[in-house]
C-alpha cells in the first residue's frame, strides 16, 4: 500500500493523486489518500484552509484511516520518549518507510522517487510531470468529471467545442493578500495581453474566455482590447472546479503561476494545442528555473 498526503487546494491535489497513482501503479499495490491536513482543522500560520476537493472526479478516492495513517507518521511531540521509541521500532520491524519531497523547489523532480517500495507514506507537493506523465491516459480517465455540468456549463462547453477556443486564467485573490503573496508573482495585464499578441499570430479565428476569481479587474483591463473575450463569472465556490474543466475543452490555453490552469492546459486533448505559460512563476528568481512548465508549452 502506498499512501499520500494530501494538501492544498485542487490543483495541489490534483499532482499529489497523481503522483501517488503513478507510484502505485509500478509497484502494483493499492493507493490511499490520507486528507487529515485538512479534516482535522488545526490553526495553522500562513496556511489557507482547503476542504478535500477529488470527490468530483472519477478517482480511487480511498481514504486511509487515522490507524493507517499513524502507522507511518510519528506521534505528537508531547508523546512519551518510550511511545516514540516503540513506534519507530514497529515502523522498521515491519519495513513501513516514508518518503519526503526535498524543500528546494516543489517542481524539481527528485529521481529518488524511483527507489520508493511498498508499503511508503508519501508527502510532497510534486509539481512537475515527470513524476506521472508515463500514465498520462490513466489520469484522464482518473480526472475526468463524475457527473453531468449544468445547462449553463454544458452550452458554453458545446460553443467551446465548435470554436478556436482559447482560454485565459487569471488568478489574484490569495495573491494579494496571503503566504502566496510572497511566493508568487501577480500577473499584470502586459502578460496577458503579450500571450493575447502570439495567440492571434498563431492561431486562425481565436475566441477567448476568460476565467477568474476576480470578476471586475478582469472587466476593467480587457475592456479596451477590440477582440472576441467573454468572461466566464458564474462558477464560484464549490462549481469553481467546472472553470478547470472548460479550460480543458479549451483548443489553447493561457495559464496563470496556478496549478488550478496547468492542470486545465495538462487536461486539454487537443493535439495542436499551443500553452502559454508566464517565465517568471516564482517572485523568487533561482525558483524561476523551474520545471513545472512542461517543455513543448510556450513561456513568456
Amino acid at each position: 500500500m502506498i499512501i499520500i498526503q494530501l494538501r492544498g487546494g485542487l490543483g495541489n491535489q490534483m499532482f499529489q493523486y497523481a503522483c501517488g497513482t503513478s507510484i502505485a501503479s509500478r509497484l502494483g499495490v493499492k493507493l490511499k489518500l490520507d486528507i487529515s491536513y485538512m479534516t482535522d482543522k488545526k490553526p495553522r500560520e500562513n496556511f489557507t484552509e482547503r476542504d478535500y476537493a477529488l470527490n468530483v472526479f472519477n478517482i480511487n478516492n480511498e481514504i486511509a484511516s487515522k490507524k493507517e495513517v499513524q502507522r507511518f507518521v510519528p506521534y505528537s511531540a508531547d508523546a512519551s520518549e518510550f511511545t516514540y521509541a516503540w513506534f519507530m521500532f514497529k515502523r522498521t520491524l515491519f519495513c513501513r518507510h516514508r518518503f519526503s519531497e526535498p524543500a528546494k523547489n516543489p517542481s524539481f523532480y527528485f529521481a529518488e522517487i524511483e527507489q520508493i517500495t511498498n508499503n511508503t507514506y508519501i508527502k510532497g507537493y510534486f509539481q512537475n510531470e515527470k513524476y506521472f506523465n508515463f500514465i498520462r491516459d490513466k489520469l484522464l480517465k482518473d480526472f475526468s468529471i463524475r457527473n453531468e455540468i449544468d445547462d449553463n456549463n454544458q452550452n458554453l462547453s458545446n460553443k467551446i467545442n465548435s470554436e478556436n477556443a482559447v482560454s485565459i486564467h487569471i488568478r489574484r485573490g490569495d495573491y494579494l493578500n496571503s503566504l502566496n503573496a510572497s511566493l508568487f508573482n501577480l500577473l499584470d495585464i502586459d502578460y496577458y495581453k503579450k500571450a493575447i499578441k502570439y495567440i492571434l499570430k498563431e492561431v486562425e479565428n481565436p475566441v477567448f474566455y476568460v476565467f477568474t476569481e476576480d470578476f471586475q479587474w478582469a472587466k476593467t483591463q480587457f475592456a479596451a482590447l477590440d477582440i472576441p473575450i467573454t468572461i466566464v463569472d458564474w462558477n464560484i465556490g464549490s462549481q469553481s472546479y467546472l472553470d478547470m474543466i472548460l479550460m480543458s475543452r479549451c483548443k489553447h490555453n493561457i495559464i496563470a503561476n496556478s496549478s488550478f490552469s496547468w492542470w486545465g492546459a495538462w487536461l486539454n486533448q487537443y493535439p495542436e494545442k499551443k500553452i502559454i505559460a508566464p517565465q517568471n512563476w516564482f517572485k523568487n528568481p533561482k525558483m524561476n528555473e523551474t520545471h513545472i512548465i512542461p517543455s513543448n508549452w510556450i513561456k513568456l
